[in-house]
């Protein structure tokens, strides 16, 4: 009985909680307006350099908002809106999310240049995208990852050869798709969903789908012995219990390679799931296409990420810098680590301008969030492990947080040392 209570006390102060982190919300937004009056009077540079930003996300978005008012910065993407990507899974649920996880450039980069446009290739002082050339002083690829094409599984007939020209009755969708939140509908009219991949993004996808969906059947396919298996034991078994607890079926130290035009999916062990909808949360592939063959091809590693040194330049270079999930850096790719990526290129963009020395950059451990629905989740940082309500709540402030920082007064961002936890 006092279970039950202290459940409910909990659930009823999270509420409120998060009604809080919306008003509070709703308040730094409105500060747009000032931050569009304030940029008028910015003190500006007659002879800016022009810096040109690929790629709009983590990364990209924190370096064009910290130099926008002492260079003539120009940010190339295929969309017009920054998205807080960790968000992405909620909304997948919760389609009213995309309205908080989403920000137009022209909102928090006014004076900056935005070209919705995708990137052809790089010469050397030149950009080339939508049949346009821009000459750059500076550059910064930060174009991020996907994760591996959900075609990349072949749909084979009853007889197990592959056929071309079947469309398989259960849709395989990345969850790092640009309109994920589209897909909710197809979810809920599911009656099974199957999830590849037990790392971060597996799971949490799985903690939501049980969270708002708990009558739904969810089977989860990962290749190793353990799930989130870089985490702490503690975190692994809490992970473990989770899907116990929540009737989500594990499938473990096995793959899925193969689909049929039924609805099927077959594992290298020749386990058979079926399942209406399927999303793919494996394979971590560089946006990098755009400099193959070019001038800086040399500077791609065999899996196709940009090498960089530890000023986070391409080697060989003085003005080209590499930041975000692209960045060939033994490290987890977290937004934590895109911060830290922006803020010392920033900062070294402006040391290169004003002759001082070059920072070096360090990968350090990273705490990180890991939410399994709406009121449960993880910490973990090093060795240590959190787990249940706290985190959940966490994960809440840190995105309030995250999206907040794209309303305040640009003045404020440029000087404003941003470090971020993963959610």
């Amino acid at each position: 009985m006092m279970g039950i209570i202290s459940f409910l006390v909990c659930t009823f102060l999270f509420l409120i909680y998060e009604f809080l982190l919306h008003i509070l919300f709703f308040i730094v937004k409105n500060v747009y307006t000032l931050n569009k009056s304030f940029n008028r009077f910015v003190t500006t540079h007659p002879d800016k350099k022009r810096l040109i930003v690929l790629g709009g996300g983590y990364a990209g978005t924190l370096i064009a908002m910290k130099l926008e008012n002492e260079f003539e910065v120009t940010l190339i993407d295929d969309k017009e809106y920054f998205e807080f990507t960790p968000s992405k899974l909620r909304a997948l649920v919760f389609p009213s999310q995309t309205r908080r996880m989403r920000s137009n450039y022209s909102d928090f980069l006014p004076r900056s240049i935005i070209i919705k446009e995708r990137i052809s290739s790089v010469s050397e002082g030149c950009v080339r995208a939508g049949g346009r050339e821009f000459p750059f002083d500076y550059l910064v690829v930060s174009t991020g990852s996907r994760y591996s094409d959900p075609q990349s599984i072949p749909i084979s007939s009853a007889s197990g050869s592959n056929s071309e020209g079947i469309e398989s009755k259960s849709p395989l969708i990345s969850t790092r798709e640009k309109d994920i939140h589209l897909q909710h509908s197809s979810l809920k009219g599911s009656e099974g969903v199957l999830i590849i991949g037990g790392g971060t993004v597996g799971v949490e996808l799985a903690g939501e789908i049980a969270h708002f969906f708990p009558t739904k059947k969810i089977t989860l396919v990962h290749s190793e012995s353990h799930l989130i298996q870089r985490s702490p034991p503690r975190a692994i078994n809490y992970t473990h219990k989770f899907m116990k607890n929540n009737g989500i079926e594990l499938i473990l130290n096995d793959r899925v390679v193969s689909r049929d035009e039924n609805g099927s999916f077959y594992t290298k062990s020749g386990v058979q799931i079926r399942s209406q909808l399927a999303f793919l949360a494996t394979g971590n592939l560089p946006n990098s296409e755009f400099l193959r063959g070019g001038h800086y091809s040399s500077a791609l590693d065999s899996k196709g990420f940009v090498k960089v040194n530890q000023h986070l330049q391409i080697p060989g270079t003085i003005n080209v810098f590499v930041a975000g999930d692209v960045a060939s850096i033994q490290e987890e790719k977290l937004c934590q680590t895109a911060g830290d990526h922006a803020q010392l290129i920033a900062s070294n963009i402006r040391a290169l301008e004003k002759g001082k020395k070059l920072q070096s950059y360090h990968p350090k451990p990273c705490p990180m969030l890991i939410s399994l629905g709406k009121f449960d989740g993880i910490l973990t940082y090093r060795g240590f492990s959190m787990t249940g309500f706290v985190p959940a709540a966490m994960k809440e402030f840190v995105e309030w947080k995250e999206m907040a920082q794209f309303y305040l007064p640009s003045w404020l961002i440029s000087k404003k040392k941003s470090y971020s936890m993963e959610v």
